[in-house]
């Protein structure tokens, strides 16, 4: 029971503090394999089990094991690098506004007839996807064409379309020779949107060329990959035999989401190029539209996304957050609420469920009092050694009766012992006197739990321990307040990792602990 242990129990009681972080959204269908090797497998995609994925068109055979195991998406014979949902909001890229969701996929390299390579190829066999919802992408993808003398030129679904550009090895000044891929030995060109449809036809550019060419290539491939990996093409072109390409991809042709349904699932959707729609999750929202559970939730104040000028003074909220002062918020959670007197507080009402979210248990001995009123007369109840022994002798409860019996748990936390026990000695036997005893003859680690002593940072510890004292005043009116208490923990909770949550806190009721 470590002094991190303490103060989360601690800020559980008062506000309550989880420690659990936010799982993840699910991404693949439920009972489904979401992963195969480094490759993650969001629905609509999914591995060969019938009811993972779509369609035939999305379905990915997984070979190897491990993070050896290599995807495939056998409708259009490629392998399969990457799945990605597409998010307006936060991709943070120069790409389309409104960009479907993208596929990296491992694509040939396509040569001219006359090449011998020790790399195998298919020589001039391109690729058709024609009825597929796969797009070659026309923002991420360039058509390049390495060779001397040579015109390479692109086939498209669209026949009337010519795509294509020339290179020569023997009319460029020094300034274009140096220039990378810019027309000596190699050109590129854009990609017209909505093609499907890849091949490509070699012709020389050279009048006197007698039929003795040189090898040539072309092939797509995407933009950034090409210019961050090659850096001499004329002579590691010849040397690869596949590179990656983006597809664009869509499935609203199979799948539609209603207004309300898309509504329930914090989704929403735009119109493609392709007369498709694709889904997307709302602002403040991450996961997957495509499922039933849909998006959940980003919590900006655990990543950067927010804008606060101090983290610790982020609220996360549903579907966005707010900067507002954590003392402020504090606050208004408190004394804008109707006090309420609980009038047992003890360790074992304080429950912990499997997550360390605290459930605060027995209100049946409770009262909700008036802002204005200070205290409550009532026959005298309690547990023996968490009682106020101002409320013992004057029968009146009040907020600070509250805070003796806080007192007594912290010291709880603190020591490991129980608040009355006839095993120490007979001056002992109440915690509450034996701890202060302690305190005052600067023994205080001489009786701290062995694991709170090891673990526990040392001011820390004696800011509990000092705490603790104070709500163990036998004068009441000498006790911090609740507010006072937060705000002392407060300044422990800044070098603490425990962060805040406000929406945590549950109320119980246990029956073996009534009146």
């Amino acid at each position: 029971m470590g002094v991190q242990f303490v103060m989360c129990i601690t800020f559980l009681l008062l506000l309550t503090y989880g420690l659990a972080a936010a799982a993840a959204p699910p991404m693949a269908m439920p009972g489904c394999n979401g992963r195969c090797g480094n490759v993650s497998i969001p629905y609509p995609f999914g591995m060969t089990t019938a009811g993972c994925y779509l369609n035939d068109w999305f379905r990915i055979v997984c070979t190897g094991n491990d993070s050896s195991a290599r995807a495939f998406l056998p409708s259009i014979n490629m392998e399969v690098l990457k799945i990605k949902f597409h998010n307006r909001y936060y991709d943070g890229d120069y790409y389309s506004y409104y960009e479907p969701g993208i596929i990296r996929v491992k694509m040939p390299i396509i040569s001219s007839s006359n090449c011998t390579s020790t790399v195998p190829r298919n020589g001039s066999v391109g690729v058709n996807m024609t009825g597929s919802p796969f797009y070659f992408s026309s923002y991420r993808n360039k058509f390049i064409s390495v060779g001397c003398n040579n015109m390479a030129v692109m086939a498209d679904s669209d026949p009337t379309v010519l795509v294509g550009c020339n290179s020569d090895c023997d009319k460029k000044t020094m300034i274009e020779r140096e220039a990378k891929c810019s027309g000596f030995n190699c050109c590129q060109t854009t990609v017209p949107y909505g093609n499907q449809v890849f091949n490509v036809t070699f012709k020389s550019t050279d009048e006197k060329d007698q039929g003795i060419e040189e090898c040539k290539y072309a092939f797509l491939a995407e933009e950034g990959w090409f210019d961050s990996n090659i850096t001499n093409p004329s002579n590691e072109v010849p040397h690869l035999e596949y590179v990656p390409v983006a597809l664009e991809w869509t499935a609203s042709n199979f799948t539609i989401i209603d207004k309300t349904e898309a509504a329930r699932r914090k989704a929403s959707w735009y119109p493609t190029k392709y007369g498709a729609w694709y889904y997307y999750c709302r602002y403040g929202y991450e996961g997957n539209p495509y499922l039933n559970t849909g998006c959940q939730d980003i919590n900006e104040c655990e990543n950067d996304n927010n804008r606060c000028p101090d983290k610790a003074d982020c609220e996360n909220k549903d579907g966005g957050y707010s900067c507002e002062k954590r003392k402020t918020r504090w606050k208004i959670a408190i004394i804008a609420s109707l006090p309420i007197y609980h009038r047992d507080i003890k360790s074992s009402n304080i429950l912990l469920d499997d997550k360390y979210r605290a459930k605060v248990a027995d209100f049946g001995t409770s009262r909700s009092v008036a802002i204005d009123q200070t205290h409550v007369t009532t026959l005298v109840y309690g547990t023996f050694g968490y009682l106020d022994p101002e409320y013992f002798q004057t029968s009146q409860f009040t907020e600070k009766s509250d805070v003796y019996s806080f007192g007594v748990v912290l010291i709880e936390l603190l020591t490991g012992e129980k608040p009355v026990s006839s095993m120490r000695s007979q001056e002992g036997r109440n915690l509450s006197t034996y701890f202060v005893h302690s305190l005052k003859e600067n023994r205080l680690f001489d009786i701290l739990d062995t694991q709170v002593s090891k673990d526990g940072n040392k001011d820390e510890i004696m800011t509990i321990a000092n705490l603790a004292k104070r709500c163990l005043h036998f004068n009441g009116k000498k006790r911090p307040t609740m507010i006072e208490i937060m705000m002392e923990l407060e300044g422990v909770q800044k070098i603490s990792p425990i962060q805040p949550n406000f929406e945590e806190l549950e109320y119980v009721e246990n029956e073996e602990m009534g009146p």
